[in-house]
């Protein structure tokens, strides 16, 4: 199993004990791959959450500077309004972040990222 794999497993099962429903990994929404797509309610309104994967070294990892760079941001927010063109309806939609280390760790999880 490949080191991304991994780390995809290690977040799909922290955001599951963080109250999120793993909708599904590995998305494609019109040529964009999600890592993973999330639902959680809150105050009985449904969120869906577009996770972007990140493993990095622990040592050079800046806390609250990841890496998702400006043209991950831009295609996460394409899939967001081909989702609710193709729906017909808008909902609450995140561009959200979990970083892990080497050694498959959650190092932050930034659930509103962009």
């Amino acid at each position: 199993m490949g080191e991304q794999s991994k780390a995809e497993n290690a977040a799909s099962v922290y955001l599951r004990k963080s109250g999120f429903q793993v909708l599904s990994r590995n998305r494609r929404v019109d040529n964009v791959e999600i890592d993973i797509l999330a639902k959680r309610t809150q105050k009985n309104i449904s969120h869906i959450y577009f996770i972007e994967v990140k493993q990095v070294r622990e040592k050079n990892y800046r806390k609250g500077f990841p890496p998702f760079s400006q043209k991950q941001r831009a295609r996460y927010n394409h899939s967001i309004r081909y989702l609710y063109a193709t729906n017909g309806r808008s909902f609450p939609c995140h561009i959200s972040l979990i970083v892990f280390n080497e050694n498959i760790q959650c190092l932050d999880f930034f659930s509103d990222y962009c």
